[in-house]
C-alpha cells in the first residue's frame, strides 16, 4: 500500500518553518542591538515599531490559527521589546 504525501503542502510547512526561524533570528539580532546601543536606536524606534506592527499584522492574516481573535498583538507576559 503506497502513502500519498502532498507535496506543496511539506513545502509550505518548511518555507513557514524557514521564515519563523529567520523571524526569530531577526528579532533577537533587533533585541540585541536596542540592549546594547538604546541611544543609536533611539531615533528610528517609531520606524521600527511601524515596520514590526505591520509585519505582525501581515503574519496574523496568513496564519489565522496564530493570530489572536481580537486582532490584537500580543506580548507573552513579562516581556518587552530588546530584553533577552
Amino acid at each position: 500500500m503506497r502513502t500519498v504525501v502532498d507535496v506543496s503542502s511539506h513545502d509550505r510547512l518548511f518555507k513557514i518553518e524557514r521564515t519563523l526561524l529567520q523571524c526569530t533570528e531577526s528579532a533577537s539580532l533587533l533585541g540585541r542591538l536596542i540592549h546594547n546601543a538604546p541611544q543609536l536606536v533611539l531615533p528610528y524606534v517609531s520606524p521600527i515599531e511601524k515596520a514590526l506592527v505591520g509585519k505582525l499584522r501581515t503574519a496574523a492574516q496568513h496564519a489565522p490559527l496564530l493570530a489572536d481573535p481580537s486582532g490584537s498583538i500580543a506580548l507573552p507576559k513579562g516581556s518587552a521589546a530588546g530584553e533577552g
